[in-house]
This record gives C-alpha cells, structure tokens and sequence, in this order.
C-alpha cells in the first residue's frame, strides 16, 4: 500500500479512538451526574401488620357536604 493509504487507515483509527473515547466519558459523565440528582437513601419498605394502628392525629370533619382527605407523612429518620 502506498503512503497516501496508510496515512487515511492511521487516520480513520485515530478518528475511531477519539470517538470511543468520547463515548466513554459522556456514559461517565452522564452515570456521575444521574447520582448526584437523586435523593439519599437508604430506601426500606415499612413493615406493618394488617391490625396495626398508629397514633395518628384526626382528620378534618368537612362542612357542610365538602369531601376532605388526609396525607400523613413520617419524617422521623
């Protein structure tokens, strides 16, 4: 082969280097910045018997027929 080829065959290798390269720091990258966006765990499921109550505080009794919910949330950690 002559010079022109080996030079185009180095050069398409160096292209195909540089690329693979790349693509491996973008996955890092991108792994790396997905971490840090989430929240801390550690994340257990709570365990509860079918029986068990809580000392919860009483719902709101609605007015005059309006609906009300309640949402409980446990922040002790």
């Amino acid at each position: 082969m002559d010079m022109r080829g080996e030079r185009r065959r180095r050069a398409q290798r160096a292209v195909v280097i540089v690329w693979m390269l790349l693509v491996a720091a973008a996955g890092a990258l991108t792994v790396w910045m997905r971490d840090s966006a989430e929240p801390g765990g550690p994340y257990v499921w709570q365990h509860t018997e079918p029986g068990e109550t809580y000392d919860l505080p009483p719902c709101p009794t609605p007015d005059a027929g309006r609906l009300a919910s309640c949402a409980y949330a446990d922040d002790s950690r």
